[in-house]
This record gives structure tokens, sequence and C-alpha cells, in this order.
């Protein structure tokens, strides 16, 4: 089970500033590691492909 503590903050301007600026820094980060996670998959998937049809090729060559 998980729990949470809920805190409520009063920052002044400069800490507000730069809390949101460690929340912009976080979220692109988050979605920089998405990113690379897909193009990585889609790398694995394209290779594989690559090679399915390397195979179909030699067949397709070896038949004919």
């Amino acid at each position: 089970m998980y729990k949470a503590v809920v805190i409520r903050l009063f920052p002044t301007k400069s800490q507000a500033k730069l809390l949101w600026q460690n929340i912009g820094i976080a979220r692109w980060t988050w979605n920089w590691g998405l990113e690379e996670n897909v193009r990585h998959r889609f790398a694995l998937v394209l290779k594989k492909f690559e090679s399915i049809i390397r195979i179909v090729f030699i067949l397709k060559k070896s038949a004919g």
C-alpha cells in the first residue's frame, strides 16, 4: 500500500522560481529518457526486420 504525505509550501518568489526551474528540468529529463527508450526499441525492431529481409532475399535468390 502506498502512502502519501501532502505538504503545503509557501515559497518566496526566488524559491518559487528555482522550484519551477527544477520541475522543468525534471520534466525535460523524463521526456528525454522516454524518447531515448523509444529510439532504442525502434532500432532493435528495425535491426530484426532487416535480418528477416536479408534471409528472405537470400532464400529467393537461391530458389530462383
